[in-house]
């Protein structure tokens, strides 16, 4: 699934991490994400994939803690 350039926020990936079955997922500029959004696909225990590119509000700490938290096959 590709989320790019859409207002999207923090609630919006809270209630797409009710998709057990989503196995891929690029968010591209989505200005409004922050580490709470990210931290809720953890639940996502099926992703393999994440792509994350220009989402300022996402932090260092916010991707390491979702990596170590969300063992994903590859995170780019």
């Amino acid at each position: 699934m590709r989320l790019a350039n859409l207002e999207i926020s923090d609630r919006s990936l809270i209630q797409l991490a009710r998709c057990a079955s989503l196995r891929e997922l690029i968010i591209n500029c989505c200005f409004l994400i922050t580490d709470v959004g990210l931290l809720a696909l953890t639940h996502l225990t099926g992703l393999k994939s994440l792509g994350i590119t220009q989402c300022p509000k996402i932090t260092l700490y916010g991707l390491k803690l979702f990596q170590t938290t969300l063992h994903v096959w590859k995170l780019v």
